[in-house]
């Protein structure tokens, strides 16, 4: 009966230590490649207004 309640234990415990730990995270690849494609695009339309002006 003292097994199960440490073993019981150690998963609330093991799980609070995990959320009170700020672990620093990487930005994700898809949140990059949108930051990516944003700004290709900004970039293509602003070049794209600025030669049609310019003719």
């Amino acid at each position: 009966m003292a097994n199960e309640t440490q073993s019981e234990n150690l998963v609330p415990t093991g799980v609070q230590r995990d959320s009170e730990t700020p672990i620093s995270k990487k930005p994700s690849v898809l949140y990059i490649a949108g930051i990516v494609i944003g700004t290709l695009t900004i970039v293509l339309l602003a070049a794209q207004s600025y030669y049609n002006v310019a003719r």
